[in-house]
C-alpha cells in the first residue's frame, strides 16, 4: 500500500488534468447507460408481439419508473418504425460520443503519462549521478540500465495508464448493481455474492503475481546486463576462446527468464478466466431463475428478462477489467519497488546548502589523518601528507594500496571518514565539489574515450574551447598538428572506448583532455601502467614539460614516474609509509636518456 500510494504522489500535480479525465469518464459511463437502456427497449420491441412493452417487475423490485421516464418517442405503437430509428440513432449517436471523449481523454492522460515517466528517469539519473563511486564498480551498469528502460516502462502499462481505470471501472460497477437492484434486489443479491467471491479471489493471486514479476524484472536486468557486460568484453572472450561459455551463461539465463515470465504470465492470465467463470456461473443462475419466473410461475415481466441480460455485461466486465487492472497494479508495485530501492539509497555525501566555490588555489594541500572506510573496510588508514603549489608528487606502491582512494579524495569524488583535507587552510568538504573540479585535471586510470572525434572528446571537459585551445592541448600532451594521429585533424574519430588508437595516443588524448581547462592542479592515476617503454618515456617527458605550470599528484608503481617526483610518497595497506622530498625533474636529465642508458 505504501509503494502504490507514492506512486499516486507522482500523479499530484496533475490532478485538475485528471479530473478533467475522470469528468469526461462520467460522461462515457452516462452514454453506456443510455446505449444498454435504449438497446434493451429496441430488443424488446423488435421480439415482443405486437410491440407491446411489458414493465412489470419481479415481485419486490424497488420500482417500475425508470423505464417510464424514457422519451416517448421509443414507446409509441402508432408509429413503430420511427420509434426504432430514433432509438439506432439515439445508440449511434451515444456511441460516437463515447468514442470522441475516449479519444481526448486518451490524448490528455498520454501527456501526464509521459510527464510522470519523465519525471521518474530524471529523477533516477540525479541519484545515479550523485552515487558513491563504489556503486559503480559493484554494480552491472546493464542492470542499472534496466532500472531506467524497461521497470519505468513497466510503470506505464502496468500502473499509470491504469488509473483512469482505477477511477472508471468502479463506477461502472457501481451503476449497473444499482441499475439491477432498480429491476430486482433478489437477482443483485446473486450478483453480489459473486462479486465477493471474485474480489476475493483477485485479492489472493494478487500477492502471488507481484512476487512473480519482482523477479521477472530481476531476471530481465540480469539478461540485460550480461549483453552489456559481454559486448564490452568481447575481446576477451574470443581471446580465450570462452564464446560457447558465454552463451552457455546467457541461454541459460534467458531460460530461467522465460520460466519465471511463463509463470507471471499464467497467473495473470487465470485470475481474470476465474473471474469470468465466476459471473458466467453467476450469469446462468440468474437466467435460469428468470426463466422459471416467466414461464413457470408467470411473476417476472419478458422486459426485465431482456434488461437484467443488457446489464450482466455491464456489471462483469468492469470486474474482469479489474481483475486484469490488479495484475498490471501488482507488476508495477514490483518494478515500482526496485525503482523505489535505488531512489532510496542512503547517500554517502550531500553537499551542503551553504557550500562556497573556492579561490585559486594559492598554497598548499594537506591531509591530516585522513580516513575513509567503505563497506565496513578501512582503505585509507591515518594518511598526513603536504602538496606545496607548484610541485610533482608521486603516490607509488603496490596495487590496491589506496593510491587511486587518495586522488579520488582529492577529487571530491568522495569524502573522507576521518580526519581532514584542507586547501590553502579550507576545508575540502565546504567546497562546492563542480567548482572544485573546475581547478582540475583528471586523467584516470581508466582512459574513457567517446566513440567520437579528437575534438569531441578533449571539449567534453570545456564545451566552448576553440580549436585552437584544443590543439594548444595536444601540443602540450606531445601531439603536435603534424602527428600521424591526427591523419583527419581534430575530426579523427578514435572509435568505441578509443580502441582504434594505441595505448599511449590514448593516454594522451586523455592527458589533453585534462589540460584543456588550464587547470591548477592535476591529477594522473598510473598514466603509463599498461604502455611499452617507448610510450612511458614519452608520457614522463610530457609530464616533466607540463610540470612547471601545474601542481602534479601521480598515482603509479612505476620507476619512471617516481623519478619526476619531488615528493615520492609509499603507500601501503592505505597508510604512508615513506614520504620525502626527491631530486627529480630538477636534476635536469631527461627521463628518456636516463632510461635508455641503463637498458
Amino acid at each position: 500500500m505504501k509503494t502504490l500510494l507514492r506512486l499516486l504522489r507522482y500523479l499530484r500535480p496533475y490532478r485538475v488534468v485528471i479530473a478533467i479525465t475522470w469528468f469526461l469518464s462520467l460522461l462515457t459511463v452516462g452514454l453506456q447507460v443510455v446505449t444498454v437502456w435504449v438497446g434493451a427497449m429496441l430488443v424488446e420491441n423488435i421480439l415482443t408481439p405486437r410491440g407491446e412493452l411489458t414493465r412489470q417487475p419481479i415481485n419486490g423490485g424497488f420500482s417500475p419508473w425508470l423505464p417510464n421516464r424514457l422519451p416517448a418517442t421509443f414507446l409509441n405503437q402508432s408509429t413503430p418504425f420511427r420509434s426504432l430509428v430514433a432509438a439506432v440513432l439515439t445508440v449511434f449517436a451515444a456511441q460516437a460520443a463515447i468514442a470522441g471523449l475516449r479519444v481526448l481523454k486518451q490524448v490528455l492522460f498520454s501527456r501526464v503519462t509521459q510527464t510522470v515517466l519523465v519525471n521518474i528517469r530524471m529523477q533516477l539519473f540525479e541519484r545515479l549521478a550523485e552515487c558513491d563511486l563504489t556503486f559503480h564498480k559493484r554494480f552491472r551498469s546493464g542492470s542499472t540500465a534496466s532500472l531506467f528502460l524497461m521497470d519505468v516502462d513497466q510503470l506505464q502499462t502496468g500502473f499509470v495508464d491504469s488509473a483512469d481505470r482505477l477511477f472508471l471501472q468502479p463506477i461502472r460497477l457501481c451503476v449497473g448493481v444499482g441499475l439491477m437492484a432498480v429491476l430486482s434486489w433478489q437477482l443483485t443479491l446473486y450478483v453480489l455474492v459473486a462479486l465477493l467471491v471474485a474480489a476475493a479471489f483477485i485479492h489472493i493471486t494478487g500477492k502471488a503475481i507481484e512476487i512473480r514479476y519482482r523477479a521477472v524484472s530481476e531476471k530481465r536486468a540480469t539478461v540485460q546486463g550480461h549483453l552489456v557486460e559481454y559486448l564490452s568484453t568481447v575481446l576477451l572472450a574470443r581471446a580465450f576462446g570462452r564464446e560457447k561459455y558465454e552463451q552457455e551463461r546467457f541461454d541459460k539465463r534467458c531460460q530461467e527468464l522465460k520460466h519465471t515470465l511463463i509463470e507471471a504470465i499464467v497467473i495473470g492470465t487465470f485470475t481474470p478466466a476465474v473471474v469470468s467463470t465466476i459471473f458466467l456461473a453467476a450469469g446462468a443462475i440468474i437466467l435460469l431463475w428468470c426463466g422459471y419466473q416467466v414461464l413457470g410461475k408467470g411473476t417476472m415481466s419478458s422486459a426485465v428478462v431482456v434488461q437484467m441480460t443488457f446489464l450482466l455485461p455491464f456489471v462483469a466486465y468492469p470486474l474482469e477489467a479489474l481483475a486484469t487492472f490488479s495484475n498490471s497494479v501488482r507488476t508495477s508495485i514490483a518494478s515500482a519497488k526496485r525503482i523505489f530501492a535505488f531512489l532510496d539509497q542512503p547517500a554517502p555525501w550531500r553537499e551542503a546548502a551553504d557550500a562556497i566555490d573556492p579561490p585559486a588555489f594559492q598554497d598548499e594541500i594537506v591531509l591530516s589523518d585522513v580516513v575513509y572506510e567503505s563497506e565496513g573496510h578501512r582503505i585509507i588508514d591515518g594518511v598526513s601528507l603536504v602538496i606545496p603549489r607548484g610541485s610533482v608528487v608521486v603516490l607509488f606502491g603496490p596495487s590496491g594500496a589506496g593510491k587511486s582512494t587518495l586522488l579520488s579524495l582529492l577529487a571530491a569524488f568522495i569524502h573522507s571518514t576521518g580526519g581532514v583535507i584542507r586547501v590553502d587552510r579550507r576545508d575540502i568538504k565546504l567546497f562546492r565539489a563542480s567548482a572544485w573540479r573546475r581547478q582540475i585535471g583528471i586523467a584516470p586510470q581508466d582512459c574513457v574515450l567517446l566513440n567520437a572525434s579528437i575534438l569531441e572528446n578533449i571539449r567534453y571537459a570545456k564545451p566552448d574551447a576553440t580549436e585552437e585551445d584544443v590543439y594548444h592541448a595536444l601540443d602540450q600532451a606531445g601531439i603536435p598538428r603534424t602527428s600521424p594521429l591526427l591523419r583527419d585533424g581534430l575530426e579523427t574519430v578514435v572509435g568505441n572506448r578509443g580502441e582504434m588508437l594505441s595505448g599511449g595516443e590514448r593516454q594522451r588524448i586523455a592527458i589533453a583532455r585534462a589540460l584543456i581547462n588550464r587547470p591548477e592542479i592535476l591529477l594522473l592515476d598510473e598514466p603509463i601502467s599498461m604502455l611499452d617503454e617507448k610510450n612511458k618515456a614519452v608520457i614522463c617527458d610530457v609530464i616533466r614539460a607540463i610540470a612547471p605550470h601545474h601542481t602534479i599528484v601521480i598515482a603509479s608503481h612505476d620507476s619512471y614516474l617516481r623519478d619526476l617526483a619531488d615528493i615520492a610518497v609509499e603507500v601501503r595497506e592505505g597508510k604512508v609509509l615513506v614520504s620525502g622530498p626527491r631530486a627529480g625533474r630538477h636534476s635536469g636529465n631527461s627521463v628518456l636518456a636516463s632510461h635508455s642508458g641503463g637498458a
